[in-house]
């Protein structure tokens, strides 16, 4: 780079600064003013309405409220712009391209910022990293390039491609980019300490994020990645640009995050607004699914469903309940659901004919008809509405036939003076004699879903016959753990979905169509049964769906394949796009991380250097407590921001904390917390999920805690927290999953 580019690159800098203090004063201004605005109209309304009961003046206050509503949303509007033009002028850009399109004879200086900016004449200073033109930035080096615009694919040739760090309005460097300098800015952000919240990655997006964040093709995105491939940070970017690509559309209030957990919800609640976007609507599936079933009963999440497996020792009970976790997460299960309801629509409702008087309003082979077939294009509860409003359209010609001859009764039997009185006793009895019909009709279709769901547990006649003449293995102990802890009012994790899917089959849950995307995160913990709910909660809504196969946590619940996914969702047009980077960890975590799945997958990681992961042995579990400790201290003189200990249950993770806590300031992060502790914590390895840290302590990696081949991915999501230092304390014997690792991949101390 000259020495004249840079002098030009720092005065486009003060000219794009210049622009952006002009539009904050502008706007500013007019703030103000609409603010003074609002004040006023707000007076003169007062003023002006003497009485709000009046019509006349009810009337005039409508109207200043309209116009006080106007006053205040445009006023917000450009307290917006002040706060997207406040966060520019710390950073305008970071990226500029020279981009000569074919047929043209001069090319185009394209810088791009998290914003756009235009000066006075309507010239535009910089783009929108959402651009359509942007995506050459993230997609090319120089040569040949092309990108889609609104009017279809533009070619021609990026002669220039730069990148800048610019920080408070100053150039701290700036590099003309080939690909290898590109990773050395990646490697430098990488190696950077974290802080409490998950950060914009704008700037370094990979050419296969940005296909994943700018995909308009597909309703259902699938998107496989290992650990540390930015999949949460894709969603969040892609969140950002479908509100900016759909902006006439689409707004935050029109799209749900579904998160792991609600400290990972806070975790990542920067990232949107740090783009100049509102926060979208974040919660856990669990959380959002609660909305739709009886407060009454106590219910087990997840979190408690992981640490009873994790934490019970092997009996009989803990057999069967394993056995019932496995057999209702199942796709068997969910048909057999399926064939349930279709029973129950033909053998669950006894009918009986319903007569005022001698006349038949609907006979029992009526309402069967009706239910079973007229109206068998609608969901149970939609059938039950539909033959009542038939019922009454029916009994209304005959109410008044009745009515008519008790006042023709009355009148001739001369008991009655006033008519208005005869007229009443007639209505009365009118009501009294179809009250009875009213009952019987509600007795003959009212049903309870939790007395339904138990009932295909407490008749195992009714189960063989829908499952081909078959019963489970321990379906007798699974039946009557499932009827007992019903009965009680509880609802275990395993029973929560399908309750809801049943419900849902059955038209009793409300559909959401003013969801237009929903992101689902840690896709492979979810079952093939909460796609199907969630299917049936967001008709009209696109998907992308982001997980690893390698981090499903629990082996019992899980999605199983992908391809599960595309089955539920047949008319959404999907596709699968994976993810072969891995940009977290150092290359020394990231290799010894890999070798713990004990598996071949094509993964590739950043070469980013870093110390190998240490294992550590103890004399029992004080001493590894000791051996933190005097880390932690260590780390503490380091300026190290974030550190985590991750522990495999809840129960250790409150025993270790009480023994540090004493002498460390340091956090618990547990199921029930909404915030996410910077700082030095103790977390469950469950609750660790999507979390990253500078430094992680795997507490207790000796066989008596990680032995279950089951608990593998458990352990592999764990250590894949670290960004920079790993430190696997155990006592007695290592773990089977660490003792055929290659010595190379690790350092050992005792």
């Amino acid at each position: 780079m000259t020495e004249q580019e840079r002098i030009y690159e720092h005065k486009n800098l003060e000219s794009v600064l210049e622009e952006i203090e002009r539009q904050i004063a502008r706007n500013s201004a007019k703030a103000e003013s609409y603010l003074n605005s609002q004040i006023e109209a707000n007076k003169s309304m007062w003023e002006d309405v003497q009485d709000p009961t009046d019509l006349d003046d009810v009337a005039i206050m409508k109207q200043y409220i309209d116009a006080i509503k106007y006053i205040a949303r445009t006023r917000e509007f450009y307290n917006y712009l002040i706060k997207k033009l406040n966060k520019m002028k710390y950073s305008p850009y970071f990226g500029r391209i020279d981009f000569k399109e074919d047929g043209t004879a001069k090319s185009e200086k394209i810088y791009i910022g998290i914003s756009n900016l235009e000066d006075e004449q309507g010239d535009i200073m910089v783009y929108d990293w959402r651009a359509p033109v942007s995506s050459m930035f993230y997609d090319y080096e120089t040569g040949a390039a092309q990108y889609n615009s609104p009017s279809g694919i533009i070619s021609g040739e990026v002669e220039l491609k730069r990148q800048y760090k610019i920080g408070n309005g100053k150039i701290e460097y700036m590099f003309d980019s080939n690909l290898k300098i590109d990773d050395e800015i990646l490697q430098e952000i990488l190696s950077k300490s974290v802080d409490n919240k998950m950060k914009t990655i704008v700037t370094t997006i990979q050419r296969e994020q940005n296909r994943v964040i700018r995909d308009e093709d597909h309703r259902l995105l699938l998107v496989q990645g290992p650990a540390g491939s930015g999949k949460t940070s894709i969603a969040l970017h892609r969140v950002a640009f479908l509100l900016y690509r759909y902006k006439d559309t689409i707004t935050a209030r029109n799209i749900v995050i579904f998160s792991p957990n609600q400290v990972f919800s806070d975790y990542i609640s920067g990232v949107l607004p740090e783009l100049g976007e509102e926060n979208a609507f974040r919660t856990t599936f669990f959380e959002y699914a609660l909305r739709n079933l009886d407060n009454s009963y106590m219910l087990e999440d997840m979190n408690d469903q992981m640490e009873y497996l994790l934490t019970t020792g092997y009996s009989k009970e803990y057999d069967i309940r394993v056995e019932a976790i496995k057999l209702k997460g199942s796709m068997e299960f969910k048909h057999i659901i399926n064939k349930y309801v279709s029973y129950f629509e033909k053998e669950g409702f006894n009918f009986t004919d319903l007569k005022l008087g001698n006349n038949v309003v609907l006979s029992k082979d009526k309402l069967y008809n009706l239910f079973v077939n007229d109206y068998n294009f609608l969901p149970i509860i939609k059938r039950v509405e539909k033959i009542k409003n038939r019922f009454e359209y029916l009994l209304k010609p005959l109410e008044k036939k009745r009515y008519a001859e008790l006042l023709e009764e009355a009148a001739s039997s001369g008991k009655y003076v006033d008519k208005n009185e005869m007229k009443a006793k007639c209505r009365l009895i009118v009501r009294e004699e179809v009250k009875p019909l009213y009952d019987s009709l509600n007795r003959m279709t009212e049903f309870n879903i939790y007395d339904l769901y138990k009932q295909l547990f407490k008749k195992p006649d009714i189960y063989k016959k829908l499952n081909n003449g078959r019963l489970p293995d321990n379906f007798e102990e699974i039946s009557r753990f499932t009827v007992e802890s019903v009965e009680s009012k509880t609802l275990y994790y395993e029973d929560v979905f399908p309750l809801l899917y049943l419900k849902g089959l059955i038209g009793d849950i409300p559909v959401k169509p003013d969801i237009k995307h929903v992101i689902i995160d840690e896709a492979q913990d979810y079952t093939p049964m909460q796609y199907d709910i969630i299917k049936q909660l967001f008709p009209d809504s696109s998907f992308t769906m982001l997980g690893d196969l390698n981090q499903s946590i629990n082996p019992l619940l899980n999605v199983g394949t992908y391809e599960n996914i595309s089955d539920i969702f047949p008319d959404k047009k999907g596709a699968t796009i994976k993810l072969s980077k891995s940009y977290r960890s150092t290359r020394e975590i990231a290799a010894f991380c890999h070798a713990i799945l004990d598996e071949k997958n094509d993964v590739d990681f950043v070469q980013r250097p870093g110390k190998k992961p240490v294992i550590i042995k103890c004399e029992d579990e004080d001493d590894i407590a000791r051996h933190i400790e005097v880390e932690l201290e260590q780390i503490k003189k380091r300026g190290l921001r974030s550190v985590a200990v991750i522990c495999k249950t809840n129960v250790q993770s409150r025993n270790l904390y009480q023994k540090l806590r004493k002498n460390i300031d340091i956090h618990l992060i547990t199921k029930d917390d909404a915030k996410f502790n910077k700082g030095v914590v103790v977390v469950p390895s469950y609750l660790a999920k999507g979390l990253e840290f500078d430094i992680v302590f795997i507490y207790n990696a000796g066989e008596e805690s990680y032995k279950d081949e089951r608990e593998r991915r458990l352990f592999y999501t764990a250590c894949t927290r670290a960004l920079h230092e790993l430190n696997i304390y155990y006592t007695r014997e290592i773990t089977p999953f660490l003792k055929n690792i290659d010595r190379e991949l690790y350092e050992e101390k005792y």
